[in-house]
């Protein structure tokens, strides 16, 4: 919002007029907008900020959304984008002027600008129903931009039936970047039952599968190691059983993602899995193809 308060402010220093005052009044416009006499309205508001500008008086923040919503009316956006900078300059627009600069923006693909009006509308009216449209489209920008706290925050306020593919897909890659792997385990579950061959969340699961496996396996036998008894060797053997389970679940999403795309590091992950379970064979072979790669 300072942001965009600061890049206004050269609007208004350009803005002031030395016109006299008019005999003209607010409600003379009021009532051309109510009339739907667009072109009066707007004229009228011209005069009337040209006159409060040279006095210097207050009235003037008042009438520049009004002048803003006159001319977006007549179809003259350019108009329209120069007054409702000022409102948000005096900080008096309403929540639909943040939609109409986001939007107005978003068409001229200035993508800064459309940022800062979104979160202009984020900071002024977080609550409205109209912040609640744009978060989405906030958050995408914050993703796609590696602002990665900034579209945590702002994930929260995303009302839930909006929290879909492809937003839920940005929404993991964010936990993941972020390294919050208990919001992740819960992002990939989510996507995957979106998209049960969303890739992205498959690798994520299979490389869990495989943390946990790989953990269990190397403690176990470090124990035994400590320790080679009859007692411990059970105690070893059961342990395995559960890391295998986990290497088989890793295994599966692991193979699963390599058929769909041969990447390097994930046929190495494919060998080191058979490499654990005993298996030359396909341990050798799924190496030599992560050196192809």
């Amino acid at each position: 919002m300072r942001k965009l308060i600061i890049f206004l402010s050269l609007f208004a220093i350009a803005s002031c007029s030395t016109l006299k005052k008019s005999s003209i009044s607010p409600s003379d416009a009021d009532k051309a907008l109510h009339d739907k006499n667009y072109s009066k309205a707007l004229s009228i508001l011209e005069n009337l900020i040209a006159t409060y500008e040279a006095n210097g008086t207050s009235d003037t923040t008042l009438a520049y959304e009004k002048a803003g919503n006159a001319a977006s009316a007549l179809g003259d956006t350019l108009k329209a984008e120069r007054y409702y900078k000022m409102a948000v300059y005096h900080q008096t627009a309403t929540a639909p002027v943040y939609v109409f600069l986001a939007n107005y923006y978003k068409k001229m693909d200035n993508l800064s600008k459309e940022v800062m009006a979104l979160e202009g509308l984020a900071e002024s009216y977080p609550s409205s129903a109209e912040a609640e449209k744009m978060y989405s489209r906030l958050f995408t920008y914050y993703a796609t931009t590696s602002q990665w706290d900034q579209a945590a925050g702002i994930w929260m306020k995303i009302p839930q039936d909006q929290k879909v593919l492809p937003l839920l897909s940005d929404w993991l890659n964010v936990c993941i970047k972020r390294k919050d792997t208990e919001a992740a385990d819960i992002a990939a579950q989510e996507v995957l039952t979106a998209d049960s061959q969303n890739r992205s969340a498959m690798l994520w699961k299979a490389q869990r599968f495989y943390d946990k496996g790989e953990a269990r396996y190397q403690q176990e036998m470090a124990d035994y190691e400590k320790n080679k008894t009859h007692a411990q060797y059970a105690k070893l053997t059961k342990g395995l059983e559960f890391a295998t389970a986990d290497y088989q679940s890793a295994l599966k999403l692991f193979e699963k993602a390599f058929k769909m795309q041969s990447e390097s590091s994930v046929a190495l992950m494919i060998s080191n899995i058979y490499a654990r379970f005993g298996d030359e064979a396909n341990s050798r072979k799924f190496r030599r193809l992560s050196e192809l790669k």
